[in-house]
């Protein structure tokens, strides 16, 4: 607004170059604004005791309670699907939703596994003042039990086709979707069969990472997975991602390829209802 009004701009001669000049007319709105910002944290710290981070923090614990549960992350993944559906980048479109509530969650784990070295959920550490526990949804659990192979896991469909698919068409995008899937990327497999709009395929599409997901936090939360601490690339391969994301623990490793298992059985037989269905030309 400060800049919209034009009434701070300095104004410099015609000779002054654009990019110049341009960088004066923002100087002021700019200190002023920092000047007031500073002032209310300031007060905030003063009468509340709080930074506005911890207070923001504060007003959004609710709905971080509710963002990192499991029925809560379920509806996230449902809409995510959703979205990928109808051909549009789900987990993009809800990162702007997502990400400070999973990276928080990371960050608390990732601090307590600096201090403890255990990957045990239940472990606590005194994270920036305050006695924390182990989060089962963060950052890499998304990784490692959501999008592993890619958004609806579509790896688990890539075996089914190659193992019960009778239809030469599927094959053929299958073969050529394994490079992308092993790490992770399936574009090729989603706009290839496709998966957008495809009212069969659709199905597992939508309970694959679903049930990948409850796979993951129920073996998580009776202690047989290790929490996972660790935020490895999202394009490290199924297996090798879940064994870095628990601090080297080969139980994090079978834990997602047991996860990873499920989604085959899912999408298996939907793929032999497909061969029913006559090949597109």
């Amino acid at each position: 607004k400060l800049i919209d009004s034009g009434k701070l701009a300095i104004k410099l001669p015609d000779s002054v170059p654009p990019n110049v000049a341009a960088s004066f007319t923002v100087l002021f709105p700019t200190v002023i604004t920092i000047f007031v910002v500073s002032i209310v944290g300031f007060c905030l710290e003063q009468f509340l005791g709080l930074t506005a981070f911890q207070l923001i923090a504060k007003i959004m614990a609710p709905v971080e309670a509710i963002m990192t549960g499991l029925p809560g992350y379920l509806v996230v993944v449902l809409i995510m699907m959703l979205l990928w559906w109808f051909g549009i980048h789900g987990p993009n479109v809800m990162s702007a939703v997502t990400t400070p509530f999973m990276t928080r969650m990371f960050t608390v784990n990732d601090a307590i596994f600096a201090a403890t070295g255990s990957t045990k959920l239940g472990t606590t550490a005194v994270v920036d003042g305050v006695e924390e526990s182990y989060h089962i949804i963060s950052t890499p659990f998304g990784s490692a039990f959501f999008s592993h192979t890619g958004s609806g896991i579509t790896g688990g469909l890539i075996i089914a086709i190659m193992l019960f698919s009778k239809r030469d068409d599927f094959k053929a995008i299958a073969k050529l979707a394994i490079p992308c899937g092993i790490f992770n990327i399936n574009e090729p497999i989603i706009f290839g069969i496709p998966m957008v709009m495809n009212p069969i395929l659709g199905i597992p599409f939508f309970l694959a990472p679903v049930c990948s997901v409850i796979i993951g936090y129920v073996l998580t939360a009776i202690g047989i997975c290790p929490v996972f601490v660790i935020n490895a690339p999202w394009t490290t391969p199924t297996g090798i991602l879940g064994f870095l994301a628990s601090g080297g623990n080969f139980m994090g490793a079978l834990c997602q390829l047991i996860a990873f298992a499920s989604t085959i059985l899912i999408y298996t037989p939907f793929v032999i209802a497909t061969n029913s269905q006559a090949a597109e030309a």
